[in-house]
């Protein structure tokens, strides 16, 4: 369609969107093998409408699917984190295995689970979702040829998945001296995917961060500097500095200057 004025329909496009349908213009196969992405962009389409994909262009897909290895694994990517995250994605990828084992050789989706609350989802909880239960998930991950920083993310929830999140404000403080306040997000939102419920611990996660509390080395009310000047030297420095955020975080003692140089002076010199 086009519009001058007016809508121009030359190919039954107005028809086709009242009715919720997927359609090629023309031949199929010519447009495939045109561009072999509009493969996933008909499937993408397809998944965030819940449309229908048009008898012909559907047949027409799962012939040419071999033609998605021309396509930069990059471009296959940006379709597939749209795919995955619309409302029709579980029955898109079953119904389209095909297309989704060509693109993850030896893989079969036919029985692939896609979570349906993924709509609002960070890319990087929802990569993580759809690859969650995946024993190859790193090398999958690594062949959409992602960012450095989602991969990286990615990686690290989908192997915290297991982590239970504890409503208490010391191990949640340990955890992000751990794993900081990204993977805690990160792994909330996945594990909430699943259906578990971190409300609790949500809730102490946000008031320890709106409060600023201390959970790090570089939070605390002193440094290296300070440790050198009570006589300490190279390695004593880090360890001193990590037993000193042990007693913060079990408040043991306040994350403050001079309470910290007491502790220190009291007990690591």
């Amino acid at each position: 369609m086009a519009y001058n004025g007016q809508i121009v329909d030359l190919f039954g496009g107005v028809e086709d969107l009242q009715n919720k349908i997927i359609r090629c213009v023309g031949e199929p196969d010519k447009r495939f093998n045109e561009d072999a992405l509009r493969i996933m962009r008909a499937l993408r389409f397809s998944s965030v409408l819940g449309f229908d994909i048009e008898k012909n262009t559907s047949e027409s897909i799962l012939r040419n699917k071999s033609l998605l290895k021309n396509i930069s694994r990059e471009r296959i990517s940006v379709e597939l984190q749209k795919l995955i995250k619309g409302v029709s994605a579980q029955k898109i990828i079953c119904d389209y295995a095909e297309v989704f084992d060509e693109i993850f050789k030896g893989k079969d989706f036919s029985q692939k689970t896609v979570y349906s609350n993924l709509q609002e989802m960070d890319c990087v909880v929802a990569l993580s979702a759809f690859f969650l239960f995946d024993d190859c998930f790193e090398e999958d991950l690594k062949s959409l040829k992602l960012s450095n920083e989602v991969y990286n993310n990615c990686i690290k929830v989908i192997k915290l998945y297991d982590s239970e999140l504890i409503p208490d404000r010391v191990f949640i403080k340990k955890f992000l001296s751990e794993h900081g306040e990204t993977a805690y997000r990160y792994l909330s939102a996945l594990q909430k995917t699943q259906g578990r419920d971190n409300t609790s611990a949500d809730s102490i996660f946000a008031d320890v961060v709106t409060r600023g509390e201390c959970y790090s080395i570089d939070k605390l009310d002193i440094n290296g500097e300070d440790l050198m000047n009570l006589g300490l030297r190279n390695k004593q420095i880090g360890t001193a500095l990590k037993e000193l955020l042990n007693e913060v975080i079990n408040s043991n003692i306040d994350n403050k200057k001079n309470e910290l140089i007491k502790y220190a002076k009291e007990n690591l010199i």
